[in-house]
């Protein structure tokens, strides 16, 4: 998402990742890797248990998850994977954005 960054602003998108870290090391992370998105620590699981993100041991915790929420609250597009290998192309994404 961070490469396609600026197609996504253009479409008024803010990208937010939530993730089980704490807010120092998602900041760390984010700093290091310039990312120009958000990131939201869900250390309580509350936001993994809304959207129903799989966690897996066999995969070493959690599995990703891609959820794209329309300005009206309605999600528009939702995908969980099975690992890091399978995760939607930006296009995919974006085109769901289009429409």
């Amino acid at each position: 998402m961070q490469k396609d960054h600026e197609l996504f602003a253009e479409k008024n998108v803010t990208i937010i990742a939530a993730g089980p870290h704490k807010a120092k090391k998602f900041k760390k992370y984010f700093t290091k890797h310039d990312l120009r998105f958000y990131g939201v620590p869900d250390t309580d699981k509350k936001l993994r248990k809304l959207y129903k993100q799989p966690f897996k041991i066999s995969k070493l915790g959690l599995l990703p998850a891609l959820i794209v929420i329309g300005k009206d609250g309605k999600i528009k597009f939702s995908y969980h994977s099975g690992g890091m290998s399978d995760i939607p192309e930006n296009k995919i994404i974006l085109d769901v954005l289009s429409k």
